[in-house]
């Protein structure tokens, strides 16, 4: 049984969140905040990974409903608004993400550390959006967050073939 747009829109205000959810939510405002105290594991790589899933899974889905996540990768790819307001959504998540690593590192943001740090982790959830929306969600954003991870890890560690 469908749902009339109608509907749709007495409880959800836009497009972008019919499709992408809410921009935030408790579970991803509880993830920043673990975050930007040093949580859960201590690490900055494995942390930023856990917090990158948490908005991902918050925007498109997760490997627990692949048929949703694959039906926004879709959605993202055939439609270039859409996707241009993702990118809207990411870049002021982006900043949420500079000041949790500022808080999380105790850096003041003059610190020459904070930029590179914030690019690499955005470097790393752009190349996951991209490889998902490219493969209409055939590759997940798990996987594909891990793959970029394991890219920049063999960048660094000048292993790259």
């Amino acid at each position: 049984m469908g749902v009339s747009r109608r509907t749709l829109f007495n409880y959800i205000k836009d497009k972008e969140s019919a499709v992408l959810g809410a921009e935030m939510s408790e579970e991803v405002e509880n993830q920043f905040q673990n975050f930007a105290a040093g949580l859960p594991t201590g690490s900055l790589r494995e942390d930023s990974k856990i917090m990158g899933m948490t908005v991902f899974n918050r925007a498109v889905g997760d490997e627990f409903f692949p048929e949703i996540s694959q039906l926004t990768a879709q959605a993202l790819a055939k439609d270039t608004k859409l996707r241009a307001l993702y990118c809207q959504r990411n870049s002021r998540i982006i900043q949420r993400v500079r000041q949790a690593v500022q808080a999380r590192e105790g850096w003041k943001s003059s610190d020459p550390r904070l930029t590179p740090t914030v690019n690499i982790i955005h470097t790393q959830f752009l190349t996951a959006f991209e490889t998902f929306v490219e493969t209409r969600g055939g590759t997940s954003l798990v996987d594909a967050f891990h793959n970029a991870g394991a890219i920049f890890e063999d960048y660094f560690n000048d292993e790259l073939a």
